[in-house]
């Protein structure tokens, strides 16, 4: 079946985060390895507008799928102002700060500088665990 048909028989409310979990998990799209299919061929069309490139070769019909999709914002804006939903392939999310801005928030929060002392190390490596074990607990 194709996205597009896929689409057809979507049912559920994009714009309001609405959509149909039990066809998602029937179908085996809920799960993370098509949400990481999905966001791999969105960043290869991302690389492919930025840097002028030829349109990669992805599932037929994927990238109208997407374009159509409400919150779209081009190519080149992919990761930057919009991505794909978390746990939705199907819909589309406006983003703060793009991965990238992101990505370095948490690396300026998690890191340890090289020339810390080994009690400092390990300092920061407590406060990262128990702050790993608190979120944990709250997901169970």
């Amino acid at each position: 079946m194709s996205l597009e048909e896929r689409s057809r028989r979507f049912d559920g409310d994009l714009l309001r985060g609405e959509y149909d979990i039990s066809w998602l998990e029937k179908t085996g799209l809920l799960g993370r390895t098509y949400l990481r299919k999905m966001r791999y061929w969105c960043y290869k069309y991302h690389h492919a507008a930025v840097e002028g490139l030829p349109e990669p070769n992805a599932p037929e019909g994927l990238k109208e799928f997407v374009e159509k999709l409400p919150g779209f914002a081009g190519w080149k804006k992919f990761a930057i102002s919009w991505d794909i939903h978390g746990e939705n392939p199907f819909m589309i999310v406006l983003r703060l700060m793009s991965v990238w801005e992101e990505w370095d928030i948490v690396m300026k929060r998690v890191s340890i500088p090289l020339d810390a002392s080994p009690d400092e190390i390990n300092a920061r490596i407590q406060v990262l665990t128990d702050e790993f074990a608190r979120k944990e607990g709250k997901r169970k």
